[in-house]
């Protein structure tokens, strides 16, 4: 694939993460403030790892044109940890007013984009 078609396929991916997120934040704040808070808040604690990682996986591909497997582990392990700290501050600033349902909506969401992405972007 080429330089042009990996942006293409990373900014969709990003996007349609964020994107589904936000409309289902608008969605649920049709019902509730508080559990539109929620889950916005439970998907960008999945969403914004994601794109960090992703980004940096991208622009170390375009240097060294080759990944190791440690590379990936490794980010997929500190994406994870991200993931977990950045849910735990949800969890400590939002206090009694988060909805966990909607919190784990959201996670569902921001995860299940990633798979939307796969849809949107194989011909690329």
């Amino acid at each position: 694939m080429s330089d042009i078609g990996w942006h293409r396929t990373l900014l969709i991916t990003i996007g349609l993460q964020l994107g589904i997120v936000m409309v289902a934040g608008l969605g649920a704040a049709l019902f509730s403030t508080r559990a539109a808070v929620s889950l916005i808040f439970g998907g960008v604690a999945v969403a914004v790892p994601n794109a960090l990682l992703s980004l940096y996986l991208w622009s170390k591909a375009r240097i060294v044109r080759a990944l190791s497997a440690a590379t990936f582990m490794v980010g997929e392990s500190l994406k994870l940890g991200a993931i977990i700290a950045l849910l735990f501050i949800t969890a400590r600033v939002l206090g009694h007013a988060i909805v966990w349902p909607a919190l784990v909506a959201g996670v569902f969401l921001a995860l299940k984009g990633q798979w939307l992405a796969v849809w949107f972007t194989r011909d690329s």
